[in-house]
């Protein structure tokens, strides 16, 4: 008897442990049913007019934003009108050298307008293995007027692609923090010939960094007789600049005279120093995507004409290290410096 009440015994004790061990067992599973964090997004936005000029009098009811093609709610909108950390990339190739003097005009008029804050560095371009930092990133407006004096012209293989590369990673490793913004004007023709890095390299490293590219496209001078297959020369260059602004949030202008370089140059100048920042909470907090693509529009009010919105096409929940962009060496082909 007392063997079979200690056996009895032992059941119940071995009972209430499994019981315990599947508790604890599904522990974990519960646990995955928690929701994740909800991301704070605040973008950079610029609005534009039928007439292609930034406005300045939004409000944030006016804002339609869809992220992965769900609606989302706009819970603040400001002037960003912080500090701004620019390079100035000028293509010093032979194919730019009839239009040389206004390029370099354009690149001074930007300079002159920086406000005390801002801060500037300056990269000239030919080929891969001309790619030159000719003013590192200062203030000093003497100092960036002197660099650009220096500037000449070299006959290489155009390596636009590189020199905007090299010049976007700068930038983005220049003053990390969320108290400055960066950005990057490039007065190019935009005909690349021989660069080490691809335009899709390019796209997925300004989708990666908080750089809002602006672009001069001089394009006036390329061929733009189409071949049998593919663009021409001026529609290809066009279509390279138009989607790294397009990418970056940022704005291209092709002018066709020494008038439309100058309206570049002022609108440039405008949207550097007033724009606006705008925040939501996502409500994709539990989405796997790592890249979370972002459509803005301007709702059309009553007296209104419509507003065109410009913004980044997205952003990294957990954005990648930039040399994991790099990928593997072409061959034959030796990576910039």
């Amino acid at each position: 008897m007392n063997y079979q009440r200690h056996f009895l015994t032992w059941l119940v004790i071995l009972g209430l442990f499994v019981r315990c061990a599947e508790g604890v067992a599904q522990e974990p599973n519960v646990a995955t049913h928690n929701p994740q964090p909800t991301p704070s997004v605040k973008l950079s936005l610029l609005v534009t007019d039928r007439a292609d000029h930034s406005v300045a009098n939004l409000t944030k009811e006016a804002i339609e934003i869809f992220e992965d093609n769900v609606p989302q709610t706009v819970i603040s909108l400001s002037k960003d009108q912080r500090p701004v950390d620019y390079a100035l990339v000028i293509d010093n190739t032979g194919s730019v050298r009839p239009l040389f003097p206004q390029i370099l005009n354009a690149a001074k008029s930007l300079i002159d307008h920086n406000n005390l804050a801002d801060q500037t560095f300056i990269e000239r371009f030919i080929s891969s293995n001309k790619i030159e930092t000719v003013q590192e990133f200062t203030s000093d407006k003497a100092r960036l007027m002197d660099g650009l004096d220096s500037l000449y012209i070299e006959i290489g293989q155009s390596a636009v692609i590189d020199g905007i590369y090299l010049a976007l990673r700068h930038v983005a490793e220049h003053k990390p923090g969320p108290d400055r913004r960066r950005a990057l004007v490039v007065i190019t023709d935009g005909d690349d010939r021989n660069s080490y890095y691809s335009e899709n390299q390019l796209m997925r490293l300004i989708r990666a960094t908080d750089v809002q590219p602006f672009v001069i496209g001089i394009v006036d001078l390329l061929d733009n007789r189409a071949p049998l297959v593919g663009l021409s020369q001026e529609d290809k260059a066009k279509k390279l600049l138009t989607n790294l602004a397009r990418e970056g949030g940022g704005r291209t202008y092709f002018p066709r005279n020494v008038l439309e370089v100058q309206h570049a140059v002022a609108e440039i100048v405008h949207d550097l120093h007033e724009q606006y920042m705008f925040g939501y909470e996502s409500t994709g907090g539990a989405s796997p995507e790592n890249f979370r693509n972002i459509a803005v529009r301007i709702s059309k009010t009553d007296g209104n004409e419509r507003l065109t919105a410009i913004a980044r096409s997205g952003y990294f929940v957990n954005p990648p290290d930039l040399d994991s962009l790099d990928g593997e060496k072409k061959k034959n082909k030796k990576k910039p410096k």
